[in-house]
């Protein structure tokens, strides 16, 4: 065997590339970072082998004399493999990154390409006669050679590369490759004959240079790892920060090595494999070969001049054997520990996606989960290790031993279910390595023992589904790759594919799923016992472990430390005795689990450190699961009583273990602490999923309601032991109460309606909430009589504000039945709720000081306001009163008259001076200050919408009161009327601060019931005045337009405009009256027009209108006026599908809304039409928002006019084919691929936004129509665009009509829209076959036409300058036309559930195919057109 080493070509170039992009071997500052970054990038992905076989297929696929041979250049002259073993095998000197990098390198080729491509040893070699591409390339194509030449050629082959890649190390790789070469590269042995001549060429190439692979990566590993325990030994330091990684990327390539050679998709084709040998046994036998040459060789032959110090090299001489067994120990544990994960987890980090064909996946997963070829072989292979390791002669290599053993079975317990004896024999091996606990550190170790049982527990945790999806390789650590950080999303089609494969699996049939049910049984009995084989280590972990973290309570815990261990040992053994029982004879061993686990369960509630009390609560509600899934009836067994009450007071305890720190309201102008905010939410939702009585079909909520039943007791028996009577109750009860607010609703609802339930519980635990709420009010309200300070006060507040708002429905409900027992307590809470909401509006400013939502998650600690809010907790909790149900409504008053003993009048009085009071304060304070007293401006405003609610429902159920509330509702609506009557005259103010005037009070009447809001705009009413004046202030603005950024005045007129959308959208109470009508099509037409001028004007200067500080997405979008008239049309909607609304009123509603859109559709579709000189940006273009607000408009007029018909369908009729119309020519105007640009054209509007989800919705609802839209639409189009329709043999106008939507839909294929909106094809398709009677020839007919539909020559509509349809119909074969058409006839015809996303497919196929590095963005949502928090 030749020693001479040929330096390879790529080396130099690696090196200095790695050098520069890493600062490495003295390169400092390098500026050329990024040009090696790009180096490297394509040093991993090149794929020169490819080229070559594409440039010979290529010569094989022409007629003329090309040249086939692939010519040495920098591109293509180098073997990545060969520049990244000297790195390696310690050839040339080398960083830790290097050898990193270049085993990552292998590892992404491995993974990327197949064997043959990954190993590009022929890429090194140009200048040999027989062993260069070329020559390889043109022996496995053309196959000419004989079969015995053909097996001489792969001889010489391994014996030429053996002996070139030995030459980087003679000792141990090249005597490697030499027992190798005897052993199995004889030519003239029986077995050389039977291995090769079954397989293909280029399977054998596959096989050799798989097998190469094997034993090149072996030796890599055992090297390093030998030189690494050398080192470690002399330090006397264990460091594997670089050894680990390194370690596990060469282990994961020779995983996937040994897939390949295992199986192929031929083999699993014929269900074999291709290799007879199991993956485990093949990376086994590769480190075995490799070790028996290197145990036979000291230090100095395997690392020459490593060491120079004698001393230190007689000592490294005498533990040399030991060395040796730590390097196979280490190699082997590791490089079993990553077969499943290499194979069956998900990409990540420097590991690329894998390609191979899916059965060779499900294959593989199927023999890991064997006994004979994957568990039962791992336990073989430890066993082996344990014997032959066994006479190391130092603890740590023991030591270091057993916990990869750990790490080995903890990483496979991830894919694959051990089994009871394999658990066994782990745990029994390196139980002896773990702490006592008395320790003040957790070693490595522990940290390896704690995460195999977590494993362990978490595969006993499974589904039966997620178990079948499971055994079918659809593992939860592949679904979850695809959203890792910094990684792209799953896209929605991989989403679906899965989610098709999911769904193959389940409907598997009963065998496969009683196979499933028989290996969950065992994941849960081997946890079982796993829990208590290992239970006094574990146990005594867990306690040094909480008592390091309660001495450190802001530390964060390890999740698969000790506490996450017996977390998750509780979520995966207690479902399983609730749903099993006993796992032995003798019952007693699993109650004394139970028992344990559950006191373990408690003890870590109770830690003072947060992060080991919410390691808990995923595991809590995993028990109560299993409870409420397997408990079927009221009398639990001892095991799912302990399990029941586990759950119940370890909820109890982490609720008042969050309860807010002492002093923490001390000063209430900080900042809330987000992590005790954080864990309060988190808390309140476990409280709330543990009592919960929302249940399946499957289960039974008894569990729950004793749940529900032991946590309002315990609220009860909190205020009862409260000892000091002059201050406020705990607030910790006060948020256990406001959780279970559903459920108690739920729970009411039964009650009331005599349903099944224990009546006897219920109405105590009815009567239990009620009284505690009851408290709570009471004591507040005592606590403002005696003016408490406002730290005590203020979280008392709050917390009670948001426990009356979430008990909403549930008061709602318990007032439904006026016989009902509880009735009376009923009242009393709602009244006493009413009264503590207005003293905490009255006596608490929504905030102390200014907010700091714009920097925190939750505010101030001085805000009254629900976490995360924007609103005073009173006025959302009033509100949520209100519209809970009129019955509430109207109570609510009643209710709070008789607490506080007045009549309804004076106790809405009352509740009409607060809001004067709230109005005063606000304009008592600064402008723009909103803190130090009163509310917000939209506060008031929700309180005053309350008030309202509450007034017109008192006066329906009491007409005698109607002459007092009428005068006092009157009284407040006439004050904002007067302010902006009176506005228009004051000379006082400058023209900001009247647009500011003008807007609070129009925000102040937008928030009147619409009855009120309607009111304004009746002919000849009281509200005209003002309504004329706002409406004139917001046509001046139109007008005002400057090409300089905008003043204030502009910026408030921005808002008035906001606000008066709003009112607007109040006004629309069944309909618009005539006043709102003529407004909104002036305002329309006005802000329309203000666009086409904007649109025309020079394009180097800003608009002081369309800007983002005043129409704009961020303020009010263009269009708001447009979508007033959408909304108007959804809440009648709403209000026919809810009560039901009058046929007379519905007949002069309707036309309401089409009045409006008629009197301004011109000037929507010129608005829509115009165009600019350059290309506006997304945020200053007002034209998208105009046309999604028209699209949504006329979608939800349509859907109300076939809901309950229309008295003039040809009006309607018009409407919606002009609309189609402007939607057709919005496409023509847009170029797809391939289109020519022209220098200077005008520019329309982009369809890259939420405009086009309405226009493609606007499609398919158009044509419920039928075929009368494509006569419409042909008649409109042919009068503006000259159209050859003598040629396309069109003869009538629903063809000519159809052929024009067609092409439209064909542009959008070719790319005149955003890739994601082109997934709406099959739905407008399967609409438009509707359209045509659901009759195929006549929608292939269309089909047909729209892609021969053309211009008249010599004319030019938008971007088309020949065919509609776009450029791929110009050119289009006449053979391809004629086999698209029966190939859509033939997909329309069929009754497949799949058709029309075929036919999509097909289409997209003919229009260019899939559009690539497109420059849209990603699907949006919808405009948000709200504007009441300008």
């Amino acid at each position: 065997m030749s020693t001479e080493i040929r330096e390879p070509i790529l080396l130099n170039k690696l090196r200095t590339a790695l050098s520069h992009l890493y600062s490495l071997n003295n390169v400092t500052n390098s500026g050329n970072q990024h040009e090696a970054h790009d180096y490297l990038i394509e040093f991993q992905s090149r794929n020169v082998r490819r080229k070559a076989t594409s440039l010979y297929q290529r010569k094989r696929d022409s007629l003329n004399d090309l040249c086939v041979k692939l010519e040495a250049d920098d591109e293509t002259n180098g073997s990545s493999l060969y520049a990244s073993l000297p790195f390696l095998l310690f050839t040339v000197p080398s960083h830790n990154t290097e050898r990193l990098f270049c085993a990552q390198t292998i590892l992404h080729r491995l993974r990327r390409m197949k064997t043959s491509e990954a190993l590009d040893l022929e890429i090194e070699h140009y200048d040999s006669a027989r062993m260069n591409v070329n020559v390889l390339t043109e022996l496995l194509a053309t196959g000419q050679n004989s079969q015995q030449n053909t097996f001489q050629y792969w001889v010489e082959f391994v014996k030429f590369h053996g002996e070139k890649l030995s030459s980087y190390h003679i000792n141990l790789l090249g005597k490697v490759f030499q027992n190798y070469f005897k052993t199995t590269m004889n030519v003239d042995s029986l077995s050389f004959d039977n291995r090769m001549l079954s397989i293909s060429p280029s399977d054998a190439e596959e096989k050799i240079k798989g097998e190469i692979a094997m034993l090149v990566l072996a030796t890599i590993s055992y090297l390093n790892v030998y030189e690494h325990a050398i080192r470690s030994e002399l330090s006397g330091q264990e460091d594997g920060s670089h050894i680990t990684p390194l370690l596990e990327t060469l282990s994961s390539a020779m995983a996937v090595v040994a897939l390949r050679l295992r199986y192929t998709s031929a083999s699993v084709a014929s269900d074999c494999a291709a290799s007879e040998t199991p993956i485990v046994t093949i990376v086994a036998t590769a480190f075995q070969s490799v070790a028996e040459v290197a145990s036979l060789q000291t230090y100095n032959e395997l690392l020459p001049g490593a060491l120079n110090d004698e001393t230190v090299n007689q000592k490294v001489l005498q533990q040399n054997q030991n060395f040796h067994k730590r390097a196979l120990s280490r190699c082997l544990c590791v490089a079993l520990a990553s077969i499943p994960d290499s194979l069956l987890g998900g990409p990540g980090g420097a590991r690329g996606r894998l390609s191979v064909d899916p059965k060779c996946i499900v294959a593989a997963n199927a023999e890991l989960r064997s006994e004979g070829t994957g568990i039962g072989l791992l336990k073989e292979a430890i066993a082996y290790l344990i014997e032959t390791t066994g006479s190391i002669d130092n603890s740590r290599g023991t030591e270091c031993m057993q916990r990869q053993i750990l790490i080995s079975s903890e990483k496979w317990s991830k894919f694959v279910p051990l089994n009871l004896d394999f658990v066994q024999y782990t745990l029994s091996n390196t139980m002896n390595g773990v702490s006592t606990g008395t320790a003040a550190a957790f070693t490595d170790f522990d940290k390896a023992f704690c995460s195999y049982l977590v494993r362990i527990f978490e595969g006993a945790s499974l589904s039966v589904e997620q178990v079948m999806a499971s055994a079918a390789g659809i593992t939860a650590e592949s679904s979850r790759a695809g959203h890792q950080p910094g990684r792209q999303k799953q896209s929605s089609k991989a989403r679906k594919r899965q989610k098709e494969r999911m769904d193959d699996v389940l409907s598997g049939g009963d065998e496969k799923r009683r196979e499933a049910e028989k290996e969950a049984h065992l994941r849960g009995s081997v946890a079982c016992h796993a829990a208590m084989w290992t239970w006094e280590r574990v146990f005594a972990l867990l306690m040094a472990n909480l008592n390091g973290m309660e001495a450190a309570p802001h530390d964060i815990v390890d999740g698969e430390g000790p506490v996450g261990c017996i977390c998750t040992c509780v979520s995966a053994c207690l479902p399983h005795f609730i749903k099993h029982g006993k796992i032995s004879e003798d019952e007693s061993q699993s109650i004394m689990l139970v028992r344990i686990l559950t006191e373990a369960l408690q003890n870590i509630c109770s830690n003072e450190n947060r992060s080991v009390r919410a390691l808990t609560y995923e595991h809590i509600a995993i028990v109560h699961k299993a409870l409420m899934d397997n408990s079927k009836t009221a009398n639990l067994s001892e095991i799912e009583g302990m399990a029941m009450r586990c759950v119940c007071q370890s909820t109890l305890v982490l609720s008042g273990k969050c309860r807010y720190p002492q002093g923490y309201f001390s000063d209430l102008t900080e900042n809330n602490d987000e992590d005790v905010e954080i864990e309060r939410n988190d808390v309140r939702d476990l409280l709330r999923s543990v009592c919960t009585l929302e249940v399946a079909a499957s289960q039974d909520p008894h569990v729950s309601l004793m749940i529900l039943d032991q946590i309002v007791e315990h609220c009860i028996k909190g205020i009862s032991d409260q000892s000091d009577h002059n201050n406020l109750p705990p607030e910790t009860i006060i948020h256990a109460l406001s959780a279970p607010a559903k459920s108690l609703q739920i729970l009411a609802r039964v009650f009331v309606q005599s349903g099944e339930v224990d009546r006897h519980l219920a109405e105590k635990i009815i009567h239990n909430s009620l009284d505690c709420l009851s408290f709570y009010c009471e004591k507040l309200l005592d606590g403002f009589s005696k003016s408490l300070p406002m730290s005590e006060t203020l979280p008392a507040s709050r917390l009670i504000c948001i426990t009356v708002a979430s008990f909403a429905p549930f008061y709602a409900t318990m007032i439904e039945k006026e016989q009902s027992p509880l009735l009376a307590k009923t009242h009393r809470s709602i009244g006493l709720a009413i009264l503590a909401i207005a003293a905490s509006i009255s006596n608490l400013p929504e905030l102390i000081a200014e907010s700091s939502l714009d920097n925190t998650r939750y505010d101030i600690r001085g805000a009254v306001r629900a976490p995360g809010g924007e609103d005073h907790c009173g006025c959302i909790a009033l509100m949520r009163i209100v519209k809970a149900g009129e019955g509430l409504a109207r109570s609510s008053l009643e209710c709070a008259s008789q607490i506080s003993k007045t009549d309804i009048i004076t106790t809405y009085k009352e509740l009409a001076k607060v809001y004067i009071s709230l109005h005063t304060a606000e304009i008592e304070r600064p402008p723009g200050q909103l803190h130090g007293k009163g509310v917000t401006p939209k506060s008031r405003r929700v309180y005053l919408t309350a008030l309202s609610k509450i007034g017109l429902s008192t006066m329906k159920a009491h007409p005698t009161t109607s002459e007092s509330i009428s005068a006092e509702l009157k009284s407040l609506f006439q004050k904002p009327i007067d302010v902006i009557i009176s506005c228009k005259q004051r000379t006082d103010v400058t023209h900001a601060q009247a647009m500011f005037i003008l807007c609070e009070a129009c925000f102040d009447l937008s928030a009147f019931p619409p009855k009120l809001c309607k009111e304004l705009f009746a002919v000849n009413g009281f509200g005209t005045a003002a309504t004329e004046a706002l409406i004139e202030a917001c046509l001046n603005g139109f007008t005002q337009s400057s090409n300089e950024e905008p003043s204030e005045s502009a910026i408030q007129w921005g808002r008035l405009r906001g606000a008066t959308v709003a009112l607007l959208r109040s006004s629309a109470d069944c309909g618009f009256e005539c006043n709102s009508v003529e407004a909104l099509k002036a305002l329309i037409n006005a802000e329309c027009n203000a666009v086409v001028s904007y649109c025309k004007a020079n394009r180097d200067a800003c608009s002081s209108i369309f800007h983002e500080l005043v129409v704009s997405e961020e303020v009010c979008a263009a269009g708001s006026f447009v979508i007033t008239v959408r909304d108007g049309i959804a809440a009648l909607r709403s209000q026919i599908s809810n009560n039901g609304v009058e046929a007379s009123a519905i007949n002069v509603a309707i036309p309401s809304f089409v009045s409006s859109l008629l009197g301004c559709k011109d000037s929507v579709f010129s608005a829509i039409g115009s165009n600019t000189n350059v290309e506006l940006s997304e945020w200053e273009d007002p034209r998208p928002t105009i046309f999604e607000a028209w699209l949504l408009t006329i979608n939800e007029l349509i859907e109300i006019v076939f809901e309950v018909g229309c008295q003039d369908e040809t009006t309607l009729l018009q409407l919606v084919s002009e609309t189609l119309v402007v939607t057709i020519q919005v496409l023509l105007h847009k170029r797809v691929d391939k289109e020519i640009i022209y220098p200077g054209e005008a520019k329309y509007l982009s369809l890259d936004g939420p405009h086009t989800l309405a226009m493609v919705e606007f499609f398919e609802l158009s044509f419920k129509f039928g075929p009368s839209i494509f006569a419409k639409t042909a008649s409109l189009i042919t009068s503006q665009v000259n159209l050859d329709l003598v040629s396309t043999g069109a003869n009538n106008t629903s063809l000519i009509g159809g052929a024009i939507i067609v092409a439209a839909i064909y542009r959008c294929v070719s790319g005149a829209v955003p890739p994601w909106a082109v997934e709406y094809v099959p739905t407008m398709l399967k609409s438009l076959y509707s359209c045509c009677g659901n009759g195929p020839q006549e929608f292939s007919a269309i089909l047909l036409a729209g892609a021969d539909l053309k211009l008249n020559v010599g004319h030019k509509y938008g971007c088309v300058q020949k065919t509609l349809a776009g450029h791929y119909y110009d050119t289009i074969k006449p053979k391809k036309k004629e086999d698209f058409i029966i190939k859509a006839l033939e997909i329309s015809a069929s009754d497949g559930n799949d058709k029309w996303r075929q036919l999509k497919v097909l289409v997209k196929h003919v229009c260019g195919g899939k559009k690539k590095a497109s420059e849209f963005n990603l699907k949006p949502q919808f405009t948000t057109w709200e504007c009441d928090r300008i």
